[in-house]
Order: C-alpha cells, then sequence, then structure tokens
C-alpha cells in the first residue's frame, strides 16, 4: 500500500509551507547564462589544447561548436551568439598561424573560423 497526499492528508499549500518546494525550478539570470557559455567555451578550448597535436586546426572548430549547442539549449539565442563570437576568437587566438594574434594567414583556417561563426 502506497501513501499519497490524499492519504495522509497533505495538501500543496501544506507542504509549501514545510519549506517543499513546487513548480519549476528558478530561471537563472542574463549574466549568469553568459558567464556559464564562456566557461563553457574555456573548457572547450582547454580540450582544444589537449587533442591539438592529434587533431588539424580546421578540424579543431568542431570543438567549439559544442558549447554553442549546449548554451544555445539551455540558455537561448544571446549565450549562444557570445559562444559561437568566443569560440571564433578563441580558435583563431590560440590555434591559428601566427599563434597569439587574431590574424589569420591561411585560407583554410579563415574558412574554418568563418563556418564557425556562421554555424
Amino acid at each position: 500500500m502506497s501513501v499519497t497526499a490524499e492519504n495522509t492528508g497533505a495538501t500543496d499549500a501544506g507542504a509549501l509551507e514545510n519549506g517543499a518546494v513546487s513548480g519549476p525550478p528558478a530561471k537563472t539570470g542574463l549574466a549568469a547564462q553568459l558567464a556559464i557559455s564562456l566557461l563553457l567555451v574555456a573548457a572547450a578550448t582547454l580540450l582544444a589544447f589537449v587533442v591539438d597535436h592529434i587533431v588539424a586546426a580546421p578540424n579543431l572548430t568542431l570543438i567549439f561548436v559544442l558549447p554553442v549547442v549546449v548554451a544555445a539549449t539551455f540558455f537561448g539565442w544571446i549565450p549562444a551568439l557570445l559562444a559561437a563570437v568566443a569560440g571564433v576568437l578563441a580558435f583563431d587566438f590560440f590555434f591559428t598561424q601566427p599563434y597569439y594574434s587574431f590574424r589569420i594567414a591561411s585560407p583554410s583556417d579563415l574558412w574554418a573560423a568563418a563556418l564557425l561563426l556562421v554555424i
């Protein structure tokens, strides 16, 4: 035999008075969503550093797609747009020649960065 709210006489109001939370979870503020999106890009950048010697630079852009997809799924288009721009900048700065510059020398790296931004 299972015990339900009907059996015990408990109501939603009584549950709320006892400290139980009802309804959907509180939404995260926009600033927190943007910060989490940037943290996702930072995590993708670290992962890209780990696999950089295995994967060619244009293919590293696929790693930077994941934070955009996650941000879009959970937070919406504004955090996703920030993740896309931050991902392109991180890719350009760390993984294209000349390194540690926002200049792109290779046409294939330029296409990879442009496609990452468009996606």
